[in-house]
């Protein structure tokens, strides 16, 4: 799905993720008449969680990385509603689409930046030139991918304790959301490196030495 990066920005935040599992929340009763239907969301959920996770690893298109890992957090989410915590859930709703429309604006300030090219690998130092958008870009990340002692990784861990598998079926699609989880910090790790924080790239340089050229012409 291609979109301008405030319309991804709003879909991927609010509506994209929201939708469906609001929707889950509200008829979840059903589920529990169909334990058929409730394990199929529960294997499907997971795997979702952990195919988004391991796709976005291996992207180097940022908008690309981040849709995937959209896809790994409604996974999660959809796996974790079934263990009667929707309160925790609908908070998650929230700290992820705070969060994921902060980090899709300043990768679109970045992409701007880089003559809208989307390729991590043309990208790098750019955090002289962008020191705002890099600050909010690692910590909108940090909660999106867990890291330690952030607002997200409080909310993964409450999730996570609160659901508890009874059965080995269970336990097998609990692993997956798991390493799910894990391969977001990898995911979140790369937009920051390979954008702000690793050396110029001669194709960055020239960005730049353009940019604060047409700046300079501006004033």
């Amino acid at each position: 799905m291609e979109a301008p990066v405030p319309a991804s920005a709003l879909i991927h935040s609010a509506t994209l993720v929201s939708a469906g599992i609001f929707l889950i929340l509200r008829v979840y009763p059903l589920f529990e008449l169909s334990p058929f239907a409730r394990t199929y969301i529960i294997f499907f959920g997971a795997l979702t969680a952990f195919f988004g996770g391991l796709c976005s690893i291996f992207q180097t298109d940022v908008k690309r990385l981040l849709a995937y890992s959209t896809i790994s957090h409604c996974g999660v989410l959809m796996f974790l509603t079934f263990f009667k915590n929707p309160d925790i859930v609908i908070i998650y709703l929230y700290v992820h689409g705070f969060f994921k429309a902060i980090i899709f604006m300043c990768m679109g300030h970045v992409i701007r930046f880089a003559n809208n090219h989307q390729d991590m690998r043309r990208m790098g130092g750019f955090h002289k030139y962008l020191p705002f958008e890099a600050f909010m870009s690692f910590v909108a990340l940090a909660n999106l991918g867990g890291v330690s002692f952030t607002w997200g990784y409080y909310m993964k861990h409450f999730l996570f304790v609160e659901s508890t598998p009874e059965s080995q079926f269970n336990l097998f699609c609990f692993a997956m959301v798991v390493l799910g989880s894990l391969c977001g910090i990898v995911y979140s790790y790369k937009p920051v490196s390979y954008t702000h924080l690793t050396l110029p790239t001669i194709y960055s340089v020239q960005i730049s030495v353009v940019a604060v050229s047409l700046k300079k012409k501006k004033q």
